[in-house]
């Protein structure tokens, strides 16, 4: 029995060997075992010969070193993402509406044309435009500028042409506002003047420089000699902004008459033109003096359709026209209280007050 056993372990051993013999002969070309084993790297004689074939262990390669070529051995380093983070500059626009805005004070240009009169082209007038009174839907009471007076008069003054009597504010006509070149200074035409009122009339009286009295006009053309004249706007708040007159606006001449002694004195209105004509009721008395002469003049309220009240407002401006060319009816030059006065535009006449 033990012969027997001794036999089958000498087969095994013997067929162990004859099989690594024939698996050296199979091993592909320039393949081949190693004389003495390296401590690890290959099995034992021992072993199965299944050992023969196990995989060889490998050192972990450098982190360092190059990835092999095959996709499966590489080691895959993920590529990092850049995440974009979108930043909105936002730009404002901003839409700027216009917004139309009536000026406080404005002017238009306009020419006038002095009619009546004639001669070489007048100064510009102005035509004040809507501001801020515009904001309460209501007309201004009172013409721009300063604001001139007539005085009440307790005691009724005598139309004589002497202004002893009067007590009133003294103004000038500091303006040519037509016929400049044939002006050659105050001895030419020059004028101070007073206003006053009562209940009955509208008194002026005035004092007039003129070096050589020319009268030969009459009538609706008394403008074209030595006269002067009175603007009257009776209904400022109601037109302010009217740049024509209408029927509560006046234009009244007065001419000392033909000689300034004798007497024939005559006065005529233009405007409205339904009231023009020669209006009776008005009284004039002339004086002359060494530099000209003094009229005095006293027009019923009733011309003007007004009652007179105390604070009452007008629009208004005093003129006087010359003309120094004898056996002429020529208006030469007119010298006015109002700098930019035009006879048919009321915005361009001043602010008058009745006071007490």
């Amino acid at each position: 029995m033990v012969v027997k056993l001794r036999k089958s372990r000498f087969l095994l051993i013997g067929l162990a060997l004859g099989g690594a013999a024939l698996a050296c002969d199979l091993l592909p070309n320039g393949i081949s075992l190693p004389d003495t084993p390296t401590p690890g790297a290959s099995p034992t004689v021992n072993l199965t010969l299944t050992a023969v074939f196990a995989p060889t262990e490998t050192q972990p390669g450098d982190p360092t070193s190059t990835p092999t070529d095959d996709p499966s051995q590489a080691t895959r380093t993920p590529t990092p993402t850049e995440t974009l983070t979108p930043t909105i500059t936002l730009t404002p626009t901003i839409t700027l509406t216009p917004t139309e805005t009536e000026p406080v004070f404005g002017f238009t240009p306009n020419v006038p044309e002095f009619t009546p009169g004639t001669g070489e082209a007048p100064s510009f007038g102005f035509t004040p435009v809507p501001g801020l009174d515009r904001i309460t839907n209501e007309n201004p009471e009172t013409r721009r500028g300063n604001t001139f007076e007539a005085q009440y008069q307790l005691i009724t003054p005598k139309i004589d042409g002497d202004l002893s009597d009067w007590e009133a504010e003294l103004y000038s006509t500091d303006y040519v506002v037509f016929g400049r070149s044939y002006h050659s200074g105050i001895s030419d035409l020059f004028a101070v003047f007073q206003m006053g009122w009562d209940e009955d009339n509208f008194y002026i009286g005035a004092t007039v420089d003129d070096n050589r009295h020319v009268q030969e006009a009459t009538d609706d053309q008394l403008f074209r000699g030595d006269s002067v004249e009175l603007l009257l706007d009776t209904n400022v708040m109601e037109d302010y902004y009217d740049d024509e007159t209408d029927e509560d606006d006046f234009q009244l001449g007065i001419s000392p008459g033909e000689s300034l002694s004798s007497g024939t004195v005559e006065n005529y209105l233009w405007v409205p033109e339904t009231l023009s004509g020669e209006q009776d009721d008005v009284e004039v008395g002339v004086k002359e003096t060494d530099d000209g002469y003094v009229i005095e003049i006293a027009i019923p309220w009733e011309v003007f359709d007004v009652t007179a009240i105390e604070d009452q407002h007008f629009g208004f401006a005093f003129s006087v026209s010359d003309n120094d060319k004898p056996d002429t009816v020529q208006q030469q030059t007119m010298v006015s209280v109002a700098s930019r006065r035009h006879y048919n535009d009321p915005t361009t006449w001043l602010d008058l007050v009745l006071i007490k």
